[in-house]
């Protein structure tokens, strides 16, 4: 059975690594693992929301508007789905997992971040950090949505039920070209819980030293939990069927030296 975006869906075996070099430096894709990665170009970078803080210790929105530098990154295309993680789980056993039938090319939801991490060094990747994910989402113009600063019907699986195929919305892509950035699923990241940088919530953290930072909405969301500023987090051990991740490999890539 043909799938568009992995190749044969009966190969479990990960891929070598492909560069396929675009023009201009944000235009490259590296396939890794069967998955594809995008550069995201380093330098300054707009964070945080302009708005005005609803509350004044609040930890759950991006808040201020700032500059800061990050370094190059490649971000996974898509969010991990069922079939990547089930080409992990047929070559680590201990990891009992099974999808519905159909449902391969959906995110993967409800793992806990120990179970993520195992992913990601199987994979020899990483998970992003907050502020990568954000840069990432909002693209070179620093959108409020992947698709611009106006929310727009149906641009991305929110009202929903249950998750959809990754890439199903066209509009849900940020301007660096990584999908499913609004909706689908929230995404896991790497950054532990605390205040968002500079903000009045700042050296008044609460104690979430086993929490996570979550970004991005989820096909459960109503529209004003899908802007790109909102944060959330999950437990260490927690299962979230809302929650999925990505991936980020290094740039620049390290090749194993020949012999």
């Amino acid at each position: 059975m043909k799938n568009d975006r992995t190749g044969l869906r009966g190969s479990l075996l990960p891929r070598r690594c492909e560069r396929m070099k675009g023009k201009g430096m944000d235009a490259s894709v590296t396939r890794f693992h069967d998955m594809d990665f995008i550069l995201i170009p380093g330098g300054a970078t707009l964070i945080g929301s302009s708005a005005e803080c609803p509350y004044p210790f609040d930890m759950f929105h991006g808040f201020p508007s700032q500059t800061v530098d990050i370094a190059s990154f490649y971000l996974a295309k898509y969010p991990v789905t069922n079939l990547d993680f089930m080409r992990f789980a047929a070559e680590n056993p201990s990891f009992e997992f099974r999808c519905e039938p159909g449902t391969e090319e959906e995110p993967v939801v409800e793992l806990d971040f120990q179970t993520v991490k195992s992913f990601c060094d199987w994979a020899g990747v990483r998970l992003p950090s907050e502020l990568e994910w954000e840069k990432a989402a909002r693209g070179p113009k620093g959108f409020t949505y992947p698709w611009g600063d106006e929310f727009l019907p149906n641009a991305c699986c929110c009202h929903c039920t249950s998750p959809c195929k990754v890439g199903l919305h066209p509009l849900d892509v940020s301007g660096y070209g990584c999908h499913d950035m609004a909706g689908n699923v929230r995404e896991l990241t790497s950054s532990k819980f605390l205040a968002y940088p500079n903000s009045p919530s700042a050296g008044r953290d609460i104690d979430q030293s086993s929490a996570y930072v979550v970004r991005g909405g989820c096909w459960s969301d109503e529209c004003d939990e899908l802007l790109l500023t909102n944060r959330s987090f999950v437990e260490l051990q927690q299962r979230d069927r809302r929650v999925g991740f990505r991936c980020v490999l290094d740039y620049p890539i390290q090749t194993p030296a020949p012999g």
